[in-house]
């Protein structure tokens, strides 16, 4: 090919003597360069056609497209698509979110329903405080119909109250009507009066060697309500005396009045 552009070049570049013999005038150069670019653009179109054709043989694929838009490669839409799945999947994964955090914290309530919700909580409580009050009534009163003196009666006051001691290394403690116990041990839940002024727990935790523990409270009269000396009688049943104005009888009242005021004579 490069043999056949030089030959070319060679004839049309070569001066051929005119009728007299002489060789062309200078005057007509530019008519010869300009038959030679003339030669080498023809060249050049052809050349082109012989490498399209070669380039087409050798990728038949690239052949089958004509250069329109759809015959763009599909990279593009790809991406596109790649994108709106990423988008559709994060979506999906921000509506999962958005529906456990309403599931967990509820949903965002109007001022109609707030004020409505505000007002059912306020129900519940009153009718909750209503419903313990009716049963702290009731256990009152099966407490009086139960109690066979007025005596027993006066320590009604002692409902729901723990008196306690510190002795020695242990703490006794005895919450009336429910239970007594020594630090953390049981010694005794609540039995009953054995008599007037005399109250028992029993069946406490069981003694190693003994049998179960329990609690006898002995009530004397006085201003002040005060758990004295504990004792213990024998193995794990223990006994204390406690203080207190509900002790303080009528009966004792009289005899205390009948006895008079005491002197320093009378202590000798």
């Amino acid at each position: 090919m490069e043999a056949a552009f030089a030959a070319s070049v060679a004839r049309s570049t070569s001066a051929a003597p005119d009728a007299e013999g002489e060789a062309p005038l200078v005057a007509d150069a530019p008519k010869a360069e300009g038959a030679v670019i003339s030669e080498y653009t023809k060249w050049m179109d052809g050349a082109e056609k012989v490498l399209d054709s070669v380039a087409e043989a050798s990728n038949p694929d690239a052949a089958e497209t004509d250069g329109s838009p759809a015959d763009a490669p599909a990279t593009a839409t790809t991406e596109q698509r790649d994108e709106s799945e990423d988008i559709g999947f994060f979506g999906q994964l921000r509506a999962l979110w958005e529906k456990a955090r309403s599931w967990v914290f509820g949903r965002g309530a109007s001022p109609d329903e707030r004020a409505v919700d505000s007002a059912e909580e306020a129900l519940k409580a009153v009718e909750k405080k209503v419903k313990a009050g009716r049963q702290r009534q009731e256990e009152l009163e099966r407490k009086v119909a139960t109690a066979e003196d007025e005596e027993q009666l006066a320590y009604s006051g002692l409902e729901g109250r723990c008196i306690s001691k510190k002795q020695a290394e242990y703490k006794y403690e005895a919450c009336f009507f429910k239970k007594a116990k020594q630090d953390h041990t049981s010694i005794g839940t609540w039995k009953g009066w054995e008599a007037p002024g005399v109250a028992v727990f029993d069946g406490g935790q069981y003694c190693p060697g003994g049998p179960d523990r329990s609690f006898k409270v002995r009530f004397r009269c006085g201003p002040t309500e005060e758990l004295l000396e504990i004792t213990e009688p024998s193995r794990c049943a223990y006994e204390a005396e406690l203080r207190h104005p509900a002790a303080c009888t009528e009966v004792l009242l009289k005899a205390l009045e009948e006895r008079g005021p005491r002197h320093p004579r009378d202590e000798l």
